[in-house]
């Protein structure tokens, strides 16, 4: 399935776009989190050196696994065209001007003025990333892609980042902010539930790209759960910090698998499909 929300075949051929979008995801949230922590008094609004640089290394590397997925890499450049109406446009604008302010606030002495408006302006166009990678995907007819889906990376970007800080020894899970990160996890927890219930609402009529995990999504769902909202969490509140970054890092490979996995559209196959089953089963009573 691309972006389009077409079907390409047989097998899983979304790969290079769900190392993409768990690098964003992760990257993103690492800057992007830093203004929770800013508003609850742990830190300055602007990322350190280290934050900076992580951001900018999974942003790059993810743009340049996403071009695997392109059928004509050299092109890539021409999604610029779409400014101010396409989606894709906007995250393309927003993932390129993270990796400037990141690679700017990271490589710059200390105490750079250009440095310093580049960590500012950094955490904002994370957040603007987390965003646009769910609404790009808003697309007709791809119902497996829609509602709650759309602003999953947002949350999810944000439990990792806090997460990736709190590991790093930027704040400590305590005082409000404890509070705070306790709210977005469970705001990421809400929209995967949501999601798979839309999926749920849907099943019978539309058509899953890759049937065999859309039989079992409920399952590869609550292990996603699991990972990120139960286990990584509690391993983090429980000072187990490592265990915490690597259960978290797990589930966001594992819920971006599942973004493209999931992918059901609306489709005339479908529709005549469950017109069938409806006549079989109403014949049926």
């Amino acid at each position: 399935m691309d972006r389009r929300g077409r079907r390409s075949g047989k097998g899983f051929h979304e790969a290079p776009l769900v190392l993409f979008t768990a690098l964003a995801v992760a990257g993103a949230g690492i800057a992007g989190s830093r203004i929770l922590l800013a508003v609850a008094g742990q830190g300055g609004w602007a990322p350190g050196r280290w934050e900076a640089g992580a951001v900018a290394t999974f942003l790059v590397v993810g743009m340049v696994a996403s071009t695997f997925h392109l059928g004509r890499p050299l092109r890539a450049g021409l999604a610029l065209r779409g400014a101010g109406r396409s989606p894709l446009t906007t995250e393309v604008l927003a993932l390129g001007a993270a990796v400037a302010t990141a690679a700017l606030a990271a490589l710059l002495p200390t105490g750079s003025a250009l440095g310093e408006v580049a960590g500012a302006l950094l955490p904002w166009l994370s957040l603007l990333v987390l965003l646009t990678l769910g609404s790009v995907y808003r697309l007709p007819g791809q119902v497996g892609w829609g509602g709650a889906a759309a602003f999953r990376p947002l949350a999810l970007g944000l439990v990792f980042g806090m997460v990736a800080q709190g590991a790093a020894g930027s704040w400590i899970a305590a005082g409000p902010l404890l509070f705070v990160f306790l709210l977005v996890t469970l705001a990421d927890a809400l929209l995967l539930v949501l999601h798979g219930r839309r999926l749920d609402r849907v099943r019978r009529r539309a058509e899953p790209s890759h049937p065999a995990v859309f039989a079992r999504r409920r399952l590869f769902l609550a292990i996603r759960l699991v990972l990120v909202d139960l286990a990584g969490t509690a391993a983090f509140l429980l000072g187990w910090a490592s265990a915490a970054v690597v259960l978290l890092a797990a589930g966001v490979l594992l819920d971006r698998v599942l973004f493209y996995a999931l992918a059901a559209r609306w489709t005339n196959e479908g529709e005549v499909g469950w017109i069938e089953r409806l006549l079989a089963e109403t014949g049926a009573r």
